[in-house]
């Protein structure tokens, strides 16, 4: 392994890309998962205008509609911690181009792959045939519901984020079964947990905390509905609106200078730069005290007496 000093002094090309990026992830602990990187070129799966230091960089790529290409860090940890041995049948929600999915063809025997956006899920589906990961299927549909057809899964791995766990891929693992993904109660502050089916529950332990994943559409159990998306932008626009109140600028100057500080690409909507910024860790207590004030409020209006 390359050491560390000489590791940051590196071109970032494609033919460095396991030294720099991978190999400080595994630290030598998968040599199969690393061998599946260096046979799958990132760059076959990202947008012809992307530029070769971020292909081959640790960052996401955005895809436009609210996607993107995961970090090589999330991959690796998310199909490192599924235990695979190369003979499982996998699940996977959050296809994108199709990247994780053929990284995880060459550590499972068979890999079932949901993507919601029957643009991406069709362009995913050629591209993996195209390029020979004959062991694949994609299926444009809702991840939270799962694919029944194919059940049980020794593994299921969630690239979007989760309100909860949802019961439908609960019920599609078979018992020993591995599950990866985020969840949490607030779109960007969620955890990156590994469960393991044990007789009908999941026994499960936090990896790390994570600060953004897109989230996962649906109305199933689990999943990020109209209602609850709404309400979470809201309460993320009420923090903005107090915090751009307390620096004596308006909101949108605030947010454009906070979209620039969190790195976010010019053109995006104000509604997904706040959906996108990571002001949950630094703002939790404001949310909560402003929560409480409302329930406070709510109760002296019960408690008032009626004339």
């Amino acid at each position: 392994m390359v050491p560390q000093e000489q590791r940051e002094e590196l071109p970032i090309t494609k033919d460095t890309f396991l030294e720099r990026v991978i190999d400080p992830i595994l630290k030598g602990k998968n040599p199969l998962l690393r061998q599946a990187f260096a046979d799958v070129d990132r760059g076959l799966f990202a947008p012809e205008d992307v530029g070769l230091d971020l292909i081959y960089d640790n960052k996401a790529i955005q895809l436009g509609d609210g996607l993107s290409l995961s970090e090589p860090e999330v991959v690796a940890q998310m199909i490192h911690w599924s235990g695979l041995s190369g003979r499982e049948k996998v699940l996977e929600i959050g296809t994108g181009t199709g990247y994780s999915t053929a990284i995880l063809s060459k550590r499972a025997a068979e890999v079932h792959t949901i993507e919601f956006n029957p643009v991406l899920a069709i362009d995913a589906h050629m591209r993996l045939r195209q390029l020979g990961f004959d062991t694949v299927a994609v299926h444009p549909r809702d991840g939270a519901l799962g694919y029944p057809e194919a059940a049980p899964y020794d593994a299921v791995i969630v690239t979007a984020g989760a309100r909860e766990i949802p019961q439908a891929l609960i019920d599609q693992l078979r018992d020993g079964g591995r599950i990866v993904l985020p969840v949490g109660k607030y779109r960007d502050h969620l955890e990156l947990i590994v469960g393991i089916k044990y007789m009908e529950r999941i026994l499960s332990s936090v990896l790390y905390k994570v600060a953004f994943f897109h989230s996962l559409y649906s109305e199933a159990h689990g999943g990020w509905s109209k209602d609850a998306l709404e309400r979470d932008l809201q309460l993320k626009r009420k923090v903005l609106e107090i915090m751009a109140k307390n620096s004596g600028k308006p909101l949108d100057e605030f947010c454009e200078e906070a979209r620039i500080e969190a790195k976010i690409p010019g053109g995006t909507s104000q509604d997904e730069v706040i959906a996108r910024l990571k002001i949950f860790k630094a703002t939790l207590e404001l949310v909560e005290e402003l929560v409480d004030a409302q329930s406070e409020h709510r109760d002296e209006r019960k408690e008032a007496p009626s004339e």
